[in-house]
């Protein structure tokens, strides 16, 4: 005669499976450190807008578009531009070479923080001038190219722009934008 099977399993010699509760403490953990981070890293405390410090420059305007004049300035960029175009418009400002470098400040967001490698920003090609020059004073808009080293479109952040005199530390113009995701 045969017998039914055993079914009944006692409790105490059951194995148990901690994987997945492991795994989520894990990826909390993760994610908690990513917030205190954020908050040691400034999130929130970047502010647009510009610094204009020489008397011969009228303004700075960014931009992802490529105009003869200056386009309307922009402060945040909603959708990445593969290329950004700095405008200076300076009247009355003396004949000397000038400089341009752009710094990203912060990431926008806490997972590209984690998950993007640091991207190189140049100034690219030459400057375009529409200059009038008269006894050592120039007077127009230069217009110059910001873009990512890949060719990429620029990432998303917060990003500044000086303009100085070529030999001097301090700017005689700041534009500070965002780009957003």
């Amino acid at each position: 005669m045969r017998s039914l099977p055993e079914t009944a399993h006692d409790r105490s010699t059951r194995q148990r499976t901690y994987w997945p509760m492991v795994a989520l403490v894990g990826i909390l953990a993760v994610i908690l450190a990513a917030g205190v981070i954020s908050l040691f890293r400034g999130g929130g405390g970047f502010e647009t807008g510009e610094s204009v410090t020489s008397t011969g420059v009228q303004d700075i305007v960014v931009s992802g578009e490529d105009s003869l004049y200056p386009p309307p300035d922009v402060d945040t960029f909603s959708v990445s531009p593969e290329v950004l175009r700095v405008y200076l418009i300076v009247e009355g400002m003396s004949d000397e070479r000038l400089e341009a470098s752009v710094v990203r400040a912060d990431r926008a967001t806490v997972l590209s923080w984690l998950f993007a490698s640091d991207e190189e920003l140049k100034v690219g090609g030459e400057a375009e001038e529409k200059l009038v020059r008269d006894d050592g004073k120039v007077s127009g808009m230069i217009k110059f190219s910001i873009l990512s080293a890949s060719g990429e479109p620029v990432s998303p952040g917060d990003y500044t722009v000086s303009v100085r005199q070529a030999g001097d530390e301090s700017p005689i113009a700041t534009k500070s934008f965002v780009v957003s995701e």
